[in-house]
């Protein structure tokens, strides 16, 4: 009996330790799929930072990934069984790009600016100017002897602005906000969507918001991407920024990698909504022939 119930207890072992290791292995292939995909669209956004964009180029190749947050929903193909074509659409690789450029930098917006788009964003003045200041004031390097509880230097992240005293509205504002765009200005032509909806429709119009408005050079680029399997479970997310040195399109760099919220997911909009069909499709074309059928 004894001599039974120690196999019994090493064959469970030997069967949790394969399904582990088969759970690692699989876990690995659908995080490479994600990097893949990410580092496609780093490739792809080339176009998008060329400084030059009045050359002929292919129509389906010329700025195919919207740079305002619209998800692009790419249907991948199954790989069949008996190594034909594919036998059916599975599995889907969701992907958004937001242009930093349209978004307010936290170390980079003065206070003045801050308070405008605050406010234009539904705060009152008073809040708004008073969120601006602390935003301000915090950034500012300060000695360590000088006994203050907050913390002081450049946001690293704009999550931290919920360390703030004024937590509530700075977590209203934080869709606008970033650390990549070092100009004291932004463009709403390519702010992310879902910020852009905290605004009012007639934002570039607003006095108080003109002064502050610029065309996007293009440079950094936030790229989240979603390997979704056929049952809608996220397998895989990656987050990553790229930029693109002085415009240049032939250097980009990852300047950080991140894992996303798997139990948040990806957008639930409405695959290619408000996008050109024929873009969506070739950026989704090559992205399955740049990664091949999934199993």
């Amino acid at each position: 009996m004894l001599f039974v119930a120690v196999a019994t207890g090493l064959a469970i072992k030997a069967r949790l330790h394969a399904l582990q290791t088969a759970h690692l292995r699989e876990a690995a292939a659908y995080g490479a799929l994600a990097d893949g995909a990410a580092l496609f669209v780093v490739d792809a956004l080339r176009e998008v930072s060329k400084p030059d964009k009045a050359a002929p180029q292919d129509p389906a190749a010329a700025e195919p990934i919207p740079v305002n947050g619209l998800p692009l929903d790419c249907p991948m193909p199954r790989a069949s069984s008996a190594g034909g074509p594919p036998a059916s659409t599975s599995a889907r690789i969701v992907l958004r790009v937001v242009d930093a450029g349209g978004l307010v930098d936290l170390n980079a917006a003065p206070e003045p600016m801050m308070t405008a788009v605050f406010g234009a964003a539904g705060l009152d003045a008073a809040t708004a100017s008073t969120l601006a200041t602390e935003i301000g004031t915090v950034r500012t390097p300060k000695d360590a002897a000088s006994g203050t509880a907050v913390r002081s230097g450049s946001f690293l992240d704009p999550s931290e602005v919920r360390v703030l005293r004024n937590v509530a509205a700075a977590r209203r504002v934080l869709p606008l906000l970033t650390v990549d765009n070092p100009r004291p200005a932004f463009d709403l032509a390519v702010t992310d969507r879902f910020a852009r909806t905290l605004l009012p429709r007639d934002a570039p119009l607003l006095p108080s918001l003109r002064p502050y408005l610029a065309p996007s050079r293009g440079e950094v680029f936030r790229i989240e991407v979603w390997f979704v399997a056929a049952d809608g479970a996220v397998r895989a997310s990656r987050g990553a920024t790229a930029a693109f040195q002085d415009g240049r399109a032939e250097m980009p760099r990852i300047r950080a990698w991140s894992r996303l919220s798997d139990v948040t997911g990806p957008p639930n909009e409405a695959a290619g909504a408000g996008t050109e069909p024929g873009r969506v499709t070739a950026l989704c074309t090559a992205l399955r022939d740049a990664l091949g059928p999934q199993r």
